[in-house]
């Protein structure tokens, strides 16, 4: 019941916030703590039952499990890149690839240890670091590159159009 009403209500809250209300609030938030504060919440509201992991699971399960690890790296990592972000590096490809590689590695670099040392259930030892890597990591490094090099692009080119489109406005009388 939790996961039914979890999504709809965090929906409706947004919306008796109102959507300008929000943005104007994201806007005046530093990246770096509004990438802690979305990805923290993100893990929040998972932990807390609302089916927002892979394949739409939730629950306290999923944060102390297997994919802790990549949890708590991922709000780490979103801290780091909103702090690069905070000092330009979002507004070129080169910057923004090298900022979102280091996120990347301080996923992997909490959540490799973490899945190495978890002990699956009814297992009588732990992963192992063979088994974390063949399973952790080697099966996601080629779409993470992917995504990596389609933010990288996308993130500067949309920082070029927002100021274009401020260019035109502002010498269109600064109506809006």
């Amino acid at each position: 019941m939790r996961r039914v009403l979890a999504l709809p209500l965090l929906a409706a809250l947004l919306a008796a916030l109102g959507r300008r209300r929000v943005d104007a609030w994201l806007r005046g938030l530093p990246a770096l703590r509004a990438g802690l504060l979305g990805a923290l919440a993100g893990v929040l509201i998972g932990a807390l039952g609302a089916g927002v992991f892979q394949d739409g699971r939730g629950g306290w399960e999923m944060v102390t499990g297997a994919t802790g690890g990549y949890l708590v790296g991922f709000v780490l990592a979103a801290g780091l890149v909103g702090l690069l972000a905070e000092r330009g590096a979002d507004r070129r490809v080169a910057t923004m690839l090298g900022a979102l590689v280091l996120g990347n590695v301080v996923i992997y670099a909490v959540a490799l240890p973490w899945l190495a040392g978890w002990t699956p259930p009814g297992a009588d030892a732990e992963l192992g670091w063979r088994a974390a890597y063949e399973s952790g990591l080697e099966p996601f490094v080629l779409g993470d590159l992917a995504k990596i090099a389609a933010a990288a692009v996308l993130l500067p080119g949309g920082w070029a159009l927002v100021r274009r489109f401020r260019g035109r406005r502002d010498g269109a009388g600064g109506s809006g």
